[in-house]
């Protein structure tokens, strides 16, 4: 009896303790204001949580509604809880869940919110959505501030495709109602972003430090009398970077062509500048990619050398470092070939000169220094790219499959592949004898592409879905992986697949034209930047040319008239950063390539 009653005494005990302990928040931002408490709920025995609506204003933790112990903070919506803080943490108005961990201690507010923005270009890409504020004064406008890098996005509601905008311009447009393409963000920065579903006006607008970043000083063509601007960096909106010739003389960065904000060093080809320093930093004359990042403040000088030829040499390549294998020269610092490599090392050769090496100890990817480490390669073909300039290589494996296929309900069979139908709705192309990535099929009947039916066709591998292309564009395009439905008109066609590129081309079977394999037609500079140029010399090129440039999402920009020639060079110096799609109709063939902007 007396072991019953001491149970049941600590019981009571433990429940009174419980009790006492509680984990509120407190402030005008919260239901209450300052006058009281709303209570938290205990997950843990050091975590709270909480869902509540909170207004503009401030907010802090505390226990036991008393000041005694309390938690504050100077950042939202997460950051260090600060015990007994004379900061508040700043709240905008929103449905929360809130989360403090006291152990950490550290405190998070997500917003719980039915419009959000997705894609590649915000920080969680096309895997989540990120939720946006609602406006208080309006019902249907919603906000937040992120920070974006080049890429695309949509805006959404409930996590969910059922209700999506695109489409449009950038920075400011009027979005498109569940709409085929992505807005694309052409540069990279701190945006406030704003979107209205009652107008479908959206905007993104940019919280720029400065209008400019310039290179003035002696040794510039303009000397000390004018500025040579720099270009922002797509991914890294403190980057600048100049591609410039230099005298023997002195140089200075400066923002907004004034002497308000200026950066001066001693050191060169590289250093950490000083704010307004009355140091002028030194310069050799030369061709240099000058780069300066107004948040660190590093610089550098990299002299800009255009090499006759850059090879790969070592054991990976030909079992030893004697023998150079040549890459494709793309631009005067882009270098690609595609090769089978064994399990070794090697590194990347300048004019068929082992003194003038570059290697790096990544692997597939890395950034490799002059006479740097050898890179280790695994065995397997590639297509390995390399930058002289900044060094920068990568190797992308390629996967050779065993088939490839047609599928879709615009196309010879009428419906969708099902789950383990072992290919019996599979229309195969036939693999290249001499590319075993590109494949080709020859008088397809093709139906009339349909919405509503969830028509079109794609591409897949190995009858299963793992590997797919696709894109809206018809009857050339590119295909991406996991990509919209390729959207035919009814007819006949040859088709030709490049499963590395995603290129893909449908030629009227009934037409005079011929089939180009995509493969077949090299474009340089690529990555571009005043202009790229497309090498038609391996085709006996006739007539009139009809060439459309477009976006990645299949949007064209422009469309010009050439005379026939084995070169054509289009200007890209107004185009955004990013990825575009050139395609060519002649009265004998029809190509489409894919080509980056920096």
């Amino acid at each position: 009896m007396k072991k019953n009653l001491l149970i049941f005494l600590l019981t009571i005990s433990c429940g009174v303790l419980m009790a006492q302990h509680s984990i509120g928040m407190i402030g005008p931002a919260t239901p209450f204001g300052w006058d009281a408490d709303t209570n938290m709920v205990q997950r843990d025995s050091v975590t709270w949580e909480l869902d509540i609506f909170l207004t503009d204003g401030e907010a802090k933790f505390r226990e036991n509604d008393d000041w005694t112990r309390s938690w504050g903070g100077v950042d939202f919506p997460t950051d260090t809880a600060i015990l007994n803080s004379f900061d508040n943490i700043p709240v905008i108005a929103g449905q929360y869940h809130v989360e403090l961990d006291t152990a950490v201690p550290e405190y998070r507010f997500e917003l719980m919110s039915p419009m959000g923005i997705i894609g590649s270009a915000t920080p969680n890409g096309w895997d989540s959505d990120i939720n946006m504020y609602p406006d208080q004064s309006n019902p249907n406008a919603w906000f937040i501030v992120l920070d974006l890098v080049a890429g695309e996005c949509k805006f959404r509601l409930d996590d969910d495709w059922t209700d999506n905008w695109g489409g449009g311009n950038f920075p400011m447009d009027t979005a498109e109602y569940n709409s085929a393409g992505n807005i694309v963000v052409d540069q990279a920065g701190e945006y406030f972003i704003t979107f209205d579903t009652a107008t479908l006006i959206y905007e993104f607008r940019e919280n720029v430090n400065f209008q400019s970043i310039g290179l003035i000083g002696s040794a510039t063509p303009s000397g000390w009398d004018a500025d040579t601007n720099m270009v922002k960096d797509a991914n890294d909106p403190n980057l600048y970077q100049l591609d410039i010739d230099l005298i023997d003389g002195e140089v200075k960065f400066r923002a907004n062509d004034d002497w308000a904000d200026n950066w001066g060093g001693t050191d060169f080809p590289s250093g950490i500048a000083v704010s307004n320093s009355p140091d002028n930093i030194p310069v050799t004359a030369g061709r240099y990619r000058v780069s300066f990042n107004v948040e660190t403040l590093e610089y550098s000088f990299t002299e800009l050398i255009d090499y006759a030829t850059v090879g790969i040499v070592g054991t990976a390549v030909n079992g030893d470092f004697t023998t150079i294998s040549a890459m494709d020269k793309l631009s005067a610092e882009d270098y690609s070939v595609r090769m089978d490599l064994s399990s070794g090392d090697l590194l990347f050769v300048a004019n068929e000169d082992l003194a003038i090496n570059w290697g790096g100890g990544d692997f597939p990817s890395g950034v490799a220094e002059r006479n740097g480490a050898l890179v280790p390669v695994a065995e397997g073909d590639y297509i390995i790219t390399f930058n002289s300039v900044s060094g920068a290589y990568n190797f992308e494996l390629v996967v050779e499959f065993d088939a490839m296929a047609l599928v879709g309900k615009s196309g010879p069979f009428g419906e969708w592949p099902s789950d383990g139908d072992m290919g019996a709705v599979d229309l195969f192309l036939e693999k290249d004898s001499e590319n075993v990535n590109a494949w080709s099929y020859s008088g397809v009947e093709l139906g009339n592409f349909a919405d509503v039916e969830d028509g079109g066709v794609k591409f897949r591998a190995d009858t299963a879905w793992t590997n797919n292309w696709g894109a809206a564009e018809f009857p050339a395009g590119v295909g991406v992986a996991n990509g919209p439905n390729i959207e035919p008109v009814a007819g006949t066609y040859d088709i030709a697949f490049n499963d590395v590129s995603g290129e893909y081309i449908f030629s009227e079977s009934s037409a005079t034209r011929d089939l180009i394999k995509p493969e077949a037609i090299l474009l340089f500079p690529n990555p571009a930047d005043e202009q790229i140029t497309i090498d038609l010399s391996v085709l006996e090129v006739t007539g009139e040319m009809d060439i459309t440039l477009s976006d990645f999402q299949g949007k064209p920009i422009r469309q010009t008239l050439h005379e026939a020639a084995p070169q054509v060079t289009l200007h890209t110096a107004d185009l955004g950063a990013g990825m575009y799609i050139v395609t060519i109709r002649s009265e004998n063939f029809l190509l489409s390539k894919k080509f980056m902007v920096k």
